[in-house]
């Protein structure tokens, strides 16, 4: 039943996104990493957050992209996938329906379009 669920899960997925899977895997960065959202974020003194790690299709607990979907259903919005983190703990989220991103914050359970 659990490897059903990650086969609909990866077809599921827009196709560059895929790409992107297959080319970089979980991605731990070595030096800083941030973004511009399309609104200022309140977790940054600038507005830019930092971006700390993108999960990947791998064998690692904790960074595997499926894992995390699993982990995560029912308790963020409907129709996303956990893609990552920032460095306070907020989830990284792509919509598997629009493709949009969104940040889901892990203190109020509040996500955000980036």
């Amino acid at each position: 039943m659990i490897s059903d669920l990650k086969g609909r899960l990866i077809s599921m997925l827009p196709s560059s996104y895929k790409e992107s899977l297959l080319k970089y895997g979980a991605c731990l960065f070595e030096k800083d990493v941030f973004y511009r959202p399309l609104e200022h974020s309140p977790w940054s003194p600038d507005g830019k957050p930092e971006i700390s790690c993108f999960y990947g299709i791998v064998d690692e607990s904790g960074f595997d992209v499926r894992e995390k979907y699993m982990d995560s259903c029912g308790d963020i919005l409907p129709l996303t996938l956990p893609i990552g983190n920032d460095v306070g703990g907020n989830i990284i989220l792509l919509c598997l329906k629009s493709g949009c991103i969104n940040l889901f914050n892990h203190e109020t359970a509040a996500a955000k379009t980036t």
